[in-house]
């Protein structure tokens, strides 16, 4: 079977006119689910996204804050070479963004991978390839 992906977002207004010298802020949030995670992936969505509108966008900024801070406490520190820990470090950034935090199955976990492109496309459709780590 394919994997359903569902999407809940907040309405964005088409157009905006501010006046010299006005300002206004734009709060645009966004619920991505999908088969892999979900029963009902647009119904979880929806769920997922009246759940971030109950907070204020200032907790809803430090919940993202803290999570990064929590993936980032398994860093690696490079010290002497600026150029290699911006590579290293970006790379990670790239590994953390592209992986699941939680699946609810291991069985279904081990059958994911990386893709060569990130979550960039789909172009690869699941599969896994035995060179994996190396990217």
């Amino acid at each position: 079977p394919k994997t359903r992906v569902a999407l809940a977002y907040t309405n964005f207004p088409r157009e905006l006119t501010l006046g010299p010298g006005k300002r206004t802020r734009l709060r645009l949030i966004s619920s991505v689910r999908t088969t892999l995670d979900s029963v009902d992936p647009a119904v979880q969505a929806q769920y997922d996204l009246i759940e971030a509108l109950q907070i204020t966008p200032e907790e809803l900024y430090s919940s993202h804050v803290e999570g990064w801070a929590k993936l980032w406490e398994g860093g690696i520190e490079l010290d002497g070479n600026v150029p290699l820990a911006q590579v290293v470090n970006s790379s990670f950034y790239y590994v953390l963004s592209s992986i699941r935090g939680s699946c609810g199955s291991p069985s279904v976990c081990s059958s994911w991978s990386l893709s060569p492109g990130s979550l960039a496309t789909n172009g690869y459709n699941g599969h896994v390839f035995w060179d994996s780590e190396t990217w």
